[in-house]
């Protein structure tokens, strides 16, 4: 179980990675692509859709499973982190590609790639592991 104090340190270190990624998906798209702004925040309204189909997804897996095994049913988070990420994940790839292009979404790719590729070396392994998905 986690602490009260462990929890405000999750969240601390989840705004830190949230304004970094932030930061850098920024300086991809305006710096370095020549985007405009209003596709940056076009990518942020994309990006909070996902995060809300991402809890949506995770509660309906929750009744199912509920329903399937009953309320003390064993959560294997992995499983259905993957089984959302297998079908709502390429989706709004596509999205995104339909704003920025192929090319751009591959280096955004390549970007994000590598930002949790840095974040899973400067953090310590564990469930409060913080990576970004989209």
């Amino acid at each position: 179980n986690l602490s009260f104090l462990d929890m405000d340190a999750i969240e601390e270190l989840f705004d830190e990675v949230e304004e970094q990624w932030a930061q850098k998906i920024k300086g991809l798209f305006i710096e370095q692509l020549g985007l405009s702004e209003e596709v940056y925040q076009k990518y942020q309204a994309l990006r909070d859709e996902y995060d809300i189909a991402k809890l949506e997804a995770f509660e309906a897996y929750h009744e199912r499973m509920i329903e399937q095994h009953g309320p003390n049913y064993p959560y294997q988070p992995t499983l259905q982190v993957e089984e959302f990420d297998n079908t709502a994940l390429p989706e709004f790839y596509k999205r995104l590609e339909a704003q920025i292009g192929l090319d751009a979404l591959r280096q955004y790719i390549r970007l994000k790639d590598d930002f949790n590729e840095e974040l899973r070396r400067n953090q310590p392994p564990g469930p409060a592991q913080i990576l970004i998905d989209f």
